[in-house]
């Protein structure tokens, strides 16, 4: 049976490895070049633009008792508990707090609609439905888990270093407060999916090492850094 501290050790050394890579570094230290400040800022929307309909396809495949917990957090991206503004149209601030046009800003939204046309137009690179299910989910959660820790310094360092304003980073700030919860809920939404699913070690084993095969977190922010950022510790399992 897989441990819920094999997961988080998983998303722990990649999110280590992404915050410590060289593109993240100069994030930090206010020296990144605008046109990659720009393409990280339009990789972000990119990623987390369409984050409610995915929230959605991971619900509809759980008819467990955990499922609450991801309807929950698609109600939140939508802006529908507590009051809390809607995600997506943060992610429209940030763009537009960093200088993108409104043409710019219409053009990343069919590009995330794109990513969506295309994930669901692509042969499917796993053998069942499930376990394609199971690699969105633990990427999903691995976000959860990156932002959980590193949101609020991103969102601080883009307004101190960058000037952009308060609210344009608001998504940041948003989810630094939020995927604390949602990043401890995730794991236990994953050993339920396992189970829910019957998934055994040497599966979940499979699974992992096709997902983080390359860091997700570079695939998505800094697809550029590719080439370097394997996760090592995967190689060792077999497929």
């Amino acid at each position: 049976m897989i441990q819920p501290n094999e997961i988080q050790e998983t998303y722990l050394r990649a999110a280590t490895d992404f915050w410590n890579c060289k593109s993240m570094r100069k994030l930090r230290s206010g020296r990144l070049p605008k046109d990659d400040l720009y393409d990280f800022i339009s990789n972000v929307f990119r990623t987390h633009f369409n984050s409610p309909h995915i929230l959605a396809f991971l619900f509809s495949s759980l008819p467990s008792h955990t499922s609450g917990l991801l309807r929950d957090n698609l109600l939140e991206e939508l802006g529908l508990t507590s009051g809390g503004p809607a995600h997506p149209p943060l992610l429209v601030d940030l763009a537009k707090g960093a200088g993108f046009t409104e043409v710019e800003v219409s053009k990343l939204v069919s590009e995330s609609q794109d990513q969506i046309r295309q994930f669901c137009s692509t042969l499917l690179p796993f053998p069942t439905l499930r376990d394609l299910i199971l690699s969105v989910l633990l990427e999903t959660e691995a976000f959860e888990f990156l932002l959980s820790r590193y949101a609020a310094s991103i969102g601080a360092t883009l307004h101190e270093r960058y000037g952009l304003t308060r609210q344009a980073v608001r998504w940041f700030d948003l989810h630094a407060e939020a995927d604390i919860r949602h990043a401890e809920e995730g794991i236990r939404v994953i050993t339920d999916f396992l189970a829910f699913y019957r998934i055994d070690k040497d599966e979940f084993e499979k699974i992992r090492r096709a997902t983080f095969q390359t860091n997700v977190f570079h695939r998505r922010y800094f697809p550029g850094a590719l080439s370097t950022t394997r996760t090592p510790e995967l190689d060792r399992i077999p497929v």
